[in-house]
């Protein structure tokens, strides 16, 4: 029985310490890679956007509502980085580009919304 005792003493202590390295691991990455954007409030969610301007806008364009703007949404455990460097960068030498990242990914905190019950809706 003491041996059992000591062996869960021994992983309680092995995972606290995993979770502490790991806590400071992300301290440290976040520390070296802040924001690129702005981090806006959206309900329960804090979201971060980038908002690229464009280079050469388009004639006629004077203000920032007047551009042509791309959203450019990133999939599943990624952030807007991958959207910037695919394809972000180069719209945005005409077209505004928002870049944002969704709830729990890049420096997005929260959760996304739940489902809308529409498509549900549509097929009753």
């Amino acid at each position: 029985m003491l041996v059992v005792g000591f062996l869960l003493l021994v992983a309680v202590v092995v995972l606290a310490a995993s979770a502490l390295l790991t806590w400071r691991l992300a301290r440290t990455i976040e520390k070296e890679n802040p924001p690129v954007g702005r981090l806006i409030e959206a309900g329960t969610a804090r979201l971060h956007l980038v908002d690229l301007t464009p280079e050469h806008p388009p004639a006629g364009a004077s203000g920032a509502r007047d551009r042509p703007a791309v959203l450019l949404l990133h999939g599943a455990n990624v952030q807007h980085t991958d959207m910037r460097v695919a394809l972000g960068d180069r719209l945005a030498r005409r077209l505004r580009v928002l870049l944002p990242d969704r709830p729990g990914q890049g420096w997005s905190r929260g959760r996304a919304a739940p489902r809308s019950p529409i498509p549900a809706i549509r097929w009753r």
